[in-house]
């Protein structure tokens, strides 16, 4: 339904930086 599109969208919005900053860390 769209309220969980959304709420997708938000909750990958904010994981994507963490993924991202720990993918630095390791590097």
């Amino acid at each position: 339904d769209a309220i969980g599109s959304v709420m997708r969208k938000r909750i990958k919005h904010l994981t994507d930086p963490i993924k991202e900053q720990t993918q630095i860390l390791r590097n």
